[in-house]
């Protein structure tokens, strides 16, 4: 599901949050809006400029009369911004301006019926030395729709302009260029009036190009708003120039100067009258000639888009969190961290220490034991017998305590080779690590485990390998299936014991001695056979044949204790480099988490920001 305008500029301020706690920078100031000028039909049009631009002229020449209240245009000019709209469109346009926090708007509903459905705001002097003036502009521009950029021929150049052109959030092709007080230009330059036409009008371009967008005649007016006849302005021209005499007469529908004037010099300063007198036409019904809903609502949607891409390009460019994250992740790469921990826990000290740990822990009582009850539980009837070797086993592998019950020095001991104790060693991985992350861990927070708790978690891994190593050899024995004579034997060879010696073998020497006397069964017979299956002769027999399963249990047992030997010198030839990458890897992941913690979320919070930085609606 596409998320709403709305939750879009939720989600870059969030970030813009998120970023700043965690990399302790001061948040970006976010203007918004955007989204909120969707939701209704006006197109609003924002008057900016400099000071003494002629702002308040313009919207008094395009309402067709003086509609900005006297007085706004000294001192500091335009204190607040003030709009001039339909009053059918005030309702609507004081619901966009709500997201404004309470910034003071002067609202005049005098624009003609022409002008419904479209706002004109006269905006504070963005270079006044009032500060509050440029802070309101950018906060009011959000919530705009088109920028009527104003400038005049001696700040069309200001770098100030250009950099405040950037700040607003607007698709450039709802920007409308527009230099004013050309009458004045004219009436000081001593070169051809239409040289100095194309000389602003390329200076323009320039000026647009600098401020991030494409040069487009269809949106750049040279004006006169004060004078906007051609007599208004031949008579301004006349009246500040030196080399031309006042205008003296009209004659039909064009004018004489003086008879000083050349010909050539006459007609090129009235093809230029005529053409801002024409060009203030053309802006007249640029600016009070509404969209359609439709174009409305695709600018809208333009002017969104360029908020989004531009605030997510300004905050990958404010807090640089690709090149952290590249960073971070660079510097605990695999091949990196292990380098740097390997360094430290070299495979001849961890080869040396799994078989320092094989060595002082032989656990042959543990694993005949655990090969015993494995294997005498195949046996019927054995079990019984077999409870005393088991205890005793049992007994013997509780003594076992060579590692897990020595005091801490011995054990520490275990891990100290050439002098060197594991502590060391872990500060010495965690220092080059840190070495390595350089101004990259103080940027991101990164605080990376201490010597101690790397040193406890390479001290568990290792016994647990160690532990792992001893299982996996003993399990080979444990897993171990007898053959299918074997599987036979122990099925019926304890039960056949007991049967024959109390029951069986007394009965078949009875019929056998009868057989051979051919003596037939009668009384006598059956007190004879009542007699061998006595309880003195059965529990005789039985004997026999406990004392049989018992040294057949005795013979499970060393077969038990054998194996556990075997596996004991199998455990001491094992190659134990096998292992040592393991013990190499524990270390690097204990000290690389807490960097890759963080360098994954700082990667989750810039992959929206690089979506978003191309992202249309």
């Amino acid at each position: 599901m596409q998320d709403t305008p709305e939750l879009i500029e939720e989600r870059l301020s969030r970030i813009n949050r998120r970023l700043s706690d965690m990399l302790d920078v001061p948040s970006l100031p976010l203007t918004g809006g955007g989204a909120r000028a969707l939701d209704d039909p006006l197109w609003v049009w924002g008057v900016v400029g400099g000071k003494d631009v002629g702002k308040s002229t313009l919207i008094n020449a395009l309402a067709g009369g003086e509609v900005v209240q006297k007085g706004l245009e000294v001192g500091e000019g335009t204190f607040k911004p003030s709009a001039y709209l339909h009053a059918d469109d005030e309702n609507a346009l004081r619901a966009r301006f709500v997201s404004l926090n309470g910034l003071s708007v002067g609202y005049h509903a005098v624009a003609p019926p022409v002008m419904h459905s479209l706002a004109l705001i006269d905006l504070p002097d963005f270079d006044s030395l009032f500060a509050n003036h440029a802070e309101q502009v950018r906060a009011v521009a959000g919530v705009l729709d088109g920028i009527i950029w104003l400038t005049t021929p001696k700040k069309m150049s200001d770098l100030r302009g250009i950099c405040e052109i950037r700040r607003v959030l607007k698709d450039r092709a709802n920007f409308i260029y527009v230099v004013n007080k050309m009458d004045w230009l004219l009436a000081q330059s001593a070169a051809p009036s239409e040289d100095e036409l194309n000389r602003v009008a390329a200076a323009l371009n320039n000026q647009i190009a600098l401020s991030g967008a494409d040069a487009n005649d269809a949106r750049c007016f040279l004006i006169s708003a004060k004078h906007r006849t051609k007599a208004a302005i031949l008579a301004s021209i006349a009246s500040g120039q030196d080399r031309i005499p006042p205008l003296l007469a009209k004659e039909g529908s064009g004018e004489v100067l003086a008879q000083t004037a050349t010909r050539s010099e006459t007609d090129a300063i009235s093809t230029a009258a005529s053409r801002l007198v024409d060009q203030f036409d053309d802006l007249r019904v640029a600016l009070t000639t509404a969209p359609t809903p439709e174009k409305s609502l695709a600018n809208k949607r333009a002017n969104f888009a360029f908020q989004v891409g531009t605030q997510a390009k300004a905050l990958l460019s404010h807090y640089q969190p690709r090149a952290l994250v590249d960073r971070l992740n660079e510097a605990v790469s695999t091949d990196a961290i292990e380098e740097c921990v390997g360094r430290a826990f070299p495979e001849a000290y961890c080869r040396q220490l799994l078989t320092r740990l094989n060595e002082r822990r032989v656990l042959v009582a543990e694993w005949s034991a655990s090969l015993f009850k494995k294997r005498i539980a195949c046996w019927p009837m054995l079990g019984v017998l077999a409870w005393p070797f088991v205890m005793i086993g049992m007994a013997i592998a509780s003594l076992r305590s060579i590692l897990p019950r020595e005091d801490a020095d011995d054990r520490d001991g275990a891990f100290r080779f050439d002098g060197i104790a594991l502590d060391e060693r872990a500060d010495s991985a965690r220092s080059a690590v840190l070495a390595r992350l350089g101004s990259a861990a103080a940027r991101a927070g990164v605080e990376l485990p201490d010597a101690s708790a790397v040193a406890r978690r390479f001290r568990t891994e290792t016994l647990a390998v160690a532990d792992a190593h001893r299982d996996a050899v003993i399990q080979r024995y444990l897993d171990r299936s007898p053959s299918f004579p074997g599987r036979v034997l122990r099925k019926w060879f304890p039960l056949a014991v007991l049967l024959w010696f109390p029951i069986v073998q007394p009965i078949a020497d009875w019929t056998l001695a009868g057989a051979a006397g051919a003596i037939g069964f009668n009384a006598e017979s059956a007190r004879v056979l009542v007699g061998i299956l006595s309880a003195q002769n059965m529990l005789t027999g039985l004997g026999v044949s406990v004392l049989i399963l018992g040294c057949v249990t005795g013979a499970v047992y060393s077969s038990a204790v054998r194996d556990s030997f075997a596996a004991v010198d199998a455990l001491r030839t094992m190659p134990a480099e096998l292992s040592a990458q393991p013990l190499v890897q524990t270390v690097a992941d204990s000290i690389a988490q807490p960097v890759r913690r963080v360098a994954d979320e700082l990667a989750t919070l810039t992959a929206p920001l690089e979506e978003l930085a191309g992202k249309t609606v």
